[in-house]
């Protein structure tokens, strides 16, 4: 993909590369869903708020 403006031309797997980790994206979206599963779980376990109307 290339910035119009500038021209830089600059792909996501780009990075991959650069590190020498063709997985990298994969476990960075790993990592984030994982901590939205934990997250929601423990949202679940808090208690109900009690508001007053």
């Amino acid at each position: 993909m290339t910035h119009k403006d500038s021209q830089i031309t600059k792909g996501p797997n780009d990075y991959c590369r650069e590190i020498s980790n063709p997985r990298s994206i994969v476990d960075l979206i790993k990592r984030v869903f994982t901590v939205s599963l934990e997250t929601m779980k423990i949202v679940a376990q808090l208690p109900a708020l009690d508001l007053a109307e």
